[in-house]
């Protein structure tokens, strides 16, 4: 993941409205060192996590639960516009997963110009027209991808949106759509300053302090895939075999 003009995307003026919600953290004497709500949220979304991750097309890509089927993966257009697609079939789900800010163009057609959320609203019609009815959609991305994704959870309804490390640059239309949002962040990540005073999407808001580094390297997807999948880890046997099939090492707890 290429996170060279993460710096000039910030300047991006912010076209949003409505308010988060905080997680309530109860039953924090885990042996994981995690709160129950954290551990829940992860065994959730660890997964589209990954796929965020992946989307991405670099050297490392997780090896995704085998009930997870890749569609189709599209990479940057003209406008920088990129997506993977993979299926559910035991839920009978259909993830929509966006690509993030590489390059100048995603920042001038994604960040300034708005024209990949479009891109991405004709995606989903195109997909949902494809699938019977009843089919789930889930909707998730990083970054500009996660941004990308609360368009789509803002203007469609009857779709669930994953969004980490996200960029607040998504705009609301006359019709607002009330469906689930989940946003995960690390707690020091370059984004979360300018997250902080622009206004948000209603959503599930949790932040975590999974890593180290400066803001920039906590920003990175992969970072936060991991820590996802080693809190998930602590109640979730798909996790476990997730970093195991990964050659990531089980958190310490896990090992005594």
């Amino acid at each position: 993941m290429k996170i060279l003009v993460i710096v000039v995307t910030l300047a991006i003026l912010f076209g949003c409205t409505t308010t988060s919600k905080n997680v309530t953290l109860v039953d924090c004497d885990h042996p994981s060192g995690w709160c129950e709500q954290i551990r829940n949220t992860a065994q959730e979304a660890f997964v589209f996590a990954q796929m965020s991750h992946n989307v991405y097309q670099d050297d490392f890509q997780f090896s995704l639960p085998t009930k997870y089927s890749a569609v189709e993966h599209s990479d940057n257009d003209a406008i920088g516009f990129a997506y993977s697609i993979y299926e559910d079939t035991d839920t009978n789900t259909v993830i929509l997963v966006f690509r993030g800010t590489e390059d100048i163009t995603d920042w001038w057609y994604g960040n300034f110009l708005g024209w990949q959320n479009e891109s991405a609203l004709e995606l989903f019609d195109q997909q949902k027209s494809q699938y019977p009815e009843g089919t789930k959609f889930i909707v998730t991305g990083h970054s500009l991808g996660g941004a990308i994704a609360l368009e789509i959870s803002l203007k469609r309804e009857h779709v669930d949106t994953y969004v980490f490390n996200t960029s607040p640059r998504f705009r609301f239309g006359e019709q607002v759509y009330e469906n689930k949002r989940v946003s995960i962040v690390e707690n020091g990540e370059i984004l979360k300053l300018f997250r902080a005073p622009a206004p948000e999407a209603t959503q599930t808001y949790t932040s975590l302090g999974c890593s180290s580094g400066g803001p920039l390297s906590q920003h990175e997807q992969s970072k936060l895939a991991v820590c996802l999948t080693k809190i998930a880890a602590s109640q979730s046997a798909m996790a476990i075999e997730s970093l195991n099939s990964n050659n990531i090492e089980l958190p310490e707890y896990l090992l005594n």
